[in-house]
Parts: C-alpha cells; structure tokens; sequence
C-alpha cells in the first residue's frame, strides 16, 4: 500500500512502456482511463482494493498482452466479455482455468 489518493490519470503518453501496473490497496476513485490501451505491452493490470465505481473498462479487450487482471473489491458493474486468453486462478481448490471454460 502507498496510501495514494486521487484519481488514476485520465490520460497516457504516447509509447508507453509499462509491463505492470499495480495500484493495489489504495484510496483511488472515479474511472479507469481507456487511455491506458495505450500501454501495449501491460501483462498486469490491479487496481484492487481501491474505491473507482466504474463500469467494467469494456475497453480491457485492447489490451493483447494482458495476463492479470485484479479488480477486487472495487465497485464495477456491468456486462464482462469472454476473455479466452486470461487465466483466473482460483483460491477454492480448483486451479487454474481460462476465464472462458
């Protein structure tokens, strides 16, 4: 946790090279930027634990090299896509499936 308060950036600069973006368990709110397909090479994705109220980012698809994804304990809504290159890993004994199966 780095007790970080805001907003996530609405926007994302042009070559952006990030490969993992972790947020997780902070005091950020409002959206997730569809700016951030700007970062192609992203593999993981958490921005659990934080207060954004957001739709389902329906954008999240552009992201191709996309591994991980943490959206836990936040407040999205909305129709999720099916996501056959994501893998969940389950904490229940059951391993690990795509998100597909």
């Amino acid at each position: 946790m780095n007790k970080l308060h805001g907003t996530i950036p609405s926007t994302f600069a042009k070559g952006c090279a990030l490969k993992n973006l972790n947020l997780n368990s902070n005091h950020l709110e409002g959206p997730l930027a569809p700016s951030i397909t700007i970062c192609k090479d992203l593999q993981v994705l958490d921005v659990g634990n934080n207060m954004i109220n957001d739709s389902f980012p329906y954008w999240i698809e552009a992201l191709s090299e996309l591994q991980v994804l943490v959206l836990r304990s936040s407040k999205f809504h909305g129709y999720i896509k099916n996501f056959k290159g994501m893998i969940n890993i389950f904490d229940d004994g059951q391993g690990v499936r795509y998100m597909g199966e």
